[in-house]
């Protein structure tokens, strides 16, 4: 948005360096950042070339970027996998007892008949049998979105509760916000609740990763100031 900036445009290319570098690594847990825009309202140069390199501006950006990102309410996204899975009706129970407890969320709900063949009673309670064989036979497709978060061992957990009748396929289906906002995290951290009470998925996420991958003061949010020039 900026107009009439000198030397903005010889420093452009370190600029956009600087940009894509903190959308790889990140600033909140060193993940990748989607949806972000960068806006220059203002900048001012160096008259000397020699203090206008990359070595000087990239440096610089990062840390400004970094700091406008942490004021602009930035929150966690999760990916999500679509859950199919194939169970005998019988043992749907079980699937769905297992997708609750790893906060999965049905989607759609399928019944396919595998056996269709009438059954007559011959008055020996072949009729009851028939109806329990029948009712054996017809297979229930369950669709569920469930957190990837939450997929390490779901397939062992799923062939236990249904006594290794079901049949899951996982595939990624899309990112979506974690409940609660990060700016909760400093209330968390002082035990002050905040509007989440500090339990928000999104402050339980954030910390969780930023202390796995060992970053610089793990159990809290970096704040804008980390990143302002102290001469």
């Amino acid at each position: 948005r900026s107009t009439g900036v000198a030397h903005l445009h010889e420093s452009r290319e370190s600029i956009i360096a600087s940009f894509k570098n903190v959308m790889s690594t990140g600033v909140v847990c060193g993940e990748p950042i989607r949806g972000c825009l960068v806006s220059i309202e203002d900048a001012k140069f160096h008259g000397d070339a020699a203090h206008r390199g990359g070595g000087q501006l990239i440096g610089m950006t990062r840390r400004a970027i970094s700091a406008a990102f942490l004021k602009s309410s930035p929150r966690l996204l999760e990916p999500l996998y679509a859950v199919e899975v194939a169970v005998p009706r019988p043992q749907s129970n079980g699937v769905y007892e297992v997708l609750a407890a790893r906060r999965g969320e049905i989607q759609v709900l399928d019944h396919r008949h595998h056996n269709d063949n009438s059954f007559e009673g011959n008055g020996n309670g072949n009729s009851a049998a028939a109806a329990a064989a029948a009712a054996a036979s017809q297979m229930v497709t369950i669709n569920a979105l469930m957190p990837v978060l939450e997929s390490f061992g779901f397939t062992e957990a799923l062939r236990q509760k249904t006594h290794g009748t079901a049949f899951p396929v996982m595939s990624f289906d899309h990112f979506e916000p974690l409940s609660g906002s990060i700016d909760d995290v400093d209330d968390a951290v002082r035990g002050g609740g905040g509007d989440n009470g500090g339990e928000s998925a999104c402050v339980r996420q954030m910390i969780a990763v930023r202390q796995r991958k060992q970053l610089h003061n793990a159990d809290t949010l970096p704040r804008p100031a980390d990143f302002e020039d102290r001469l």
